[in-house]
């Protein structure tokens, strides 16, 4: 699979490979939004059942208290993704896949 980019200045470049770099502050901003839109959608303003924040080193540190909270960031990361930068589309497209296996742990009932 292959793709293009069309650039027409030095300008437009600079912007575009800025944009493929994460910036620290930008990482920070929608790991907080993830986390108050998956609060909201789960009714959890009081952190009882989820814990979804950024680290210092740009990772993510996340527990859940079942499947449903689960499904609440996996609903928020698809909310927002298509505000997000190219760059973190792509890191919340892998966060999804390792909340839908973190699912896999807890037991059905």
């Amino acid at each position: 699979m292959s793709f293009r980019i069309d650039v027409k200045g030095l300008t437009e470049a600079q912007d575009l490979i800025n944009n493929l770099r994460v910036q620290p502050d930008n990482f920070v901003h929608w790991a907080n939004v993830v986390q108050r839109t998956a609060k909201e959608i789960c009714h959890d303003p009081e952190c009882n059942r989820i814990k979804f924040k950024h680290t210092e080193t740009l990772a993510f540190e996340y527990t859940f208290a079942d499947k449903e909270a689960i499904d609440c960031v996996i609903k928020a990361i698809n909310q927002h993704r298509d505000s997000m930068p190219m760059v973190l589309k792509e890191i919340y497209g892998r966060v999804i896949i390792d909340l839908e296996n973190k699912k896999k742990e807890f037991k059905s009932t």
